[in-house]
């Protein structure tokens, strides 16, 4: 066993966060990937709602699609260790980066974890920062602050590939300490994080509860193609899969993922490819949700990546 990732400490880390913590340290160490012209990558996207059956569910799924990775939010601490207890019980041993996304958010003592799943060993972990939030009622008063962070691996060639699961920020919710609204903040540091990959080369695909429905002007960060509801051209670096499924569009649209507390619905969450890898006209993307006992919908995705 080869270890992968040491994770940093964190002041208000409770006992299960740093045991999920521990979880994700150690993979095993895979032969690299061969290089080939293009390859297919399929991706399982979830937030889990705090909930440990939709967790079976997405791995599950992943199984069933043979998806090289799993991104996951609103994991509870307590929860993360079915992900390598799924994978020991299938003879496998899957790379999991768990970090903290909420102290105490499923119940004192019990965090709540941004995670990405690679369904195999040797893939390395990071975790670039986002700023911290905090929402705010309608009463004005400021409650839960989140530690936000844009959680990776990295693995393979041909090209090597970057996944990254993230959970951005409600539509009032401020970086904590301020009275800047954190969405359109943590949305920029996204992209810019992305860019750092991008620049090595690297194929990435970031999976996520956005918090956002499509056109809404603070997605022109993450959308290649396609306006916002004001006419806007974004400035992004990424096709969302809804766009390279036939018939392909520009058009930034998609199947609802969520149900808001007023009973309304909604397209929140995405998978993200980058295009200085994903060709725009190509055939063989697909997306697809599944209903697992979340409030969101479990999203699956695929697209061809080129080397």
């Amino acid at each position: 066993m080869t270890l992968r990732h040491l994770p940093r400490s964190r002041s208000g880390l409770s006992a299960l966060a740093a045991a999920a913590l521990a979880l994700s340290a150690i993979s095993l160490v895979s032969a690299p990937e061969a290089d080939a012209a293009t390859t297919k990558i399929r991706i399982v996207q979830h937030n889990v709602e705090k909930r440990p059956g939709p967790v079976t569910k997405a791995m599950e799924k992943a199984v069933a699609i043979n998806a090289q990775a799993i991104t996951l939010q609103e994991v509870c601490a307590s929860d993360v260790h079915l992900i390598p207890e799924f994978a020991q019980a299938r003879g496998e041993t899957w790379t999991v980066n768990a970090q903290q996304s909420r102290t105490d958010g499923c119940a004192a003592g019990d965090d709540v974890m941004t995670v990405a799943v690679r369904t195999a060993g040797g893939a390395t972990a990071s975790q670039p920062a986002l700023s911290p939030d905090e929402a705010e009622n309608d009463q004005g008063v400021r409650y839960h602050q989140r530690q936000q962070e844009l959680v990776c691996l990295t693995w393979g060639q041909g090209p090597v590939k970057t996944v990254c699961s993230v959970h951005i920020a409600l539509g009032k919710a401020f970086v904590a300490g301020t009275n800047e609204l954190a969405r359109p903040v943590q949305i920029k540091q996204v992209k810019d994080h992305a860019y750092d990959f991008t620049e090595k080369g690297h194929a990435v695909i970031i999976g996520g509860d956005f918090n956002a429905v499509p056109k809404d002007t603070v997605m022109n960060r993450m959308y290649a193609k396609g306006l916002d509801s004001s006419g806007n051209e974004p400035n992004g670096r990424f096709f969302e899969a809804t766009q390279l499924t036939k018939p392909q569009s520009a058009e930034r649209r998609g199947a609802i993922t969520a149900t808001t507390g007023d009973g309304g619905t909604r397209k929140i969450d995405y998978v993200f490819f980058s295009k200085n890898k994903t060709p725009w006209t190509q055939d063989g993307a697909s997306i697809d949700t599944f209903t697992t006992g979340s409030d969101h919908k479990m999203v699956t995705a695929a697209a061809t990546i080129e080397s």
